[in-house]
């Protein structure tokens, strides 16, 4: 479910963009789909939250697109253990290609993701 911080705000060239927020489980696998692409539109991850939901550790890649370069590699720590957090800042973001969407591929065990981003125009 996609949730909206209502104090969450970034301003990007002029213009104000709320934060959004969106969590979900996924299994061990390839190039699955985190946020769609919006067509013109750029996709800035503000931060994430990232902790396996087995007694394993997981293995993240967050992805440009299916398949795509690897913006973000990060072990998921097992479930007994607090999980991984890159906080949102305005300093520390990675962004979409134009119009594509956040993937990620999961190895190892399977997680849970929270991610904390806008969408912009460039």
């Amino acid at each position: 479910m996609i949730q909206y911080d209502p104090i969450g705000v970034f301003e990007h060239k002029g213009q104000i963009y709320p934060l959004l927020q969106f969590g979900a489980s996924y299994a061990v696998g390839v190039n699955q789909s985190v946020i769609a692409g919006v067509a013109n539109q750029v996709i800035r991850v503000m931060g994430y939250d990232v902790q396996s939901n087995t007694a394993a550790n997981g293995l993240i890649f967050l992805l440009n697109g299916s398949g795509g370069a690897t913006r973000a590699l990060h072990w998921a720590p097992n479930n007994a253990a607090a999980p991984f957090l890159r906080p949102v800042v305005n300093s520390g973001y990675f962004e979409m290609s134009v119009g594509t969407g956040l993937f990620v591929t999961v190895s190892t065990a399977a997680v849970n993701l929270n991610v904390n981003y806008y969408i912009y125009t460039p």
